[in-house]
């Protein structure tokens, strides 16, 4: 748990120092903190203030990377092993585009579905969208991380995932 508030504390820090050099630049920017939406989910933050925002949703429309099995950005280089914030701007910035090769092999690769301990990703045949993601049982990982597992982390499906492991970057 240590890790994960550590990791998402720099990047809360980091994209509200992005916007705020958009902004001195003359630009709109708004950074968003790495777990909104979940904050309010553990009561970090009241629900009130909770937005419904997805930094995965905004990876993948930015040309980050696809949606895999596991319900997780895989990108090219690293697989699921990324961490995600989003800034908001009307700054032009580059865009390659989405890219087009799904790089999660789904039906040749199960491997984070055979793992998962609580089956949090059964059902996803006729569910799953590279672009889209699905609907997994979200409520089992959650109960499995911070009731099982004490809030640390599973990771199990990051784990096996093979995609971007033999990456030079």
């Amino acid at each position: 748990m240590l890790e994960h508030n550590y990791a998402n504390k720099h990047l809360d820090q980091s994209s509200h120092k992005i916007a705020r050099f958009l902004e001195k630049r003359g630009f709109k920017a708004m950074g968003f903190d790495a777990g909104v939406g979940f904050y309010a989910k553990i009561g970090k933050s009241p629900e009130i203030i909770a937005g419904d925002f997805s930094h995965k949703h905004a990876a993948v429309a930015s040309g980050l990377g696809k949606f895999g099995l596991n319900n997780l950005v895989l990108s090219p280089q690293l697989g699921p092993r990324i961490r995600l914030t989003t800034i908001v701007t009307n700054a032009r910035l580059e865009y390659s585009g989405v890219p087009e090769e799904n790089v999660c092999l789904a039906d040749e690769c199960v491997k984070c579905i055979e793992i998962c301990p609580v089956h949090a990703l059964d059902g996803w045949k006729g569910k799953y969208d590279p672009e889209e993601g699905w609907v997994m049982d979200k409520r089992k990982c959650y109960d499995y991380a911070f009731t099982t597992l004490k809030g640390q982390r599973c990771g199990l499906c990051i784990k096996v995932c093979p995609v971007g492991v033999n990456s030079n970057t």
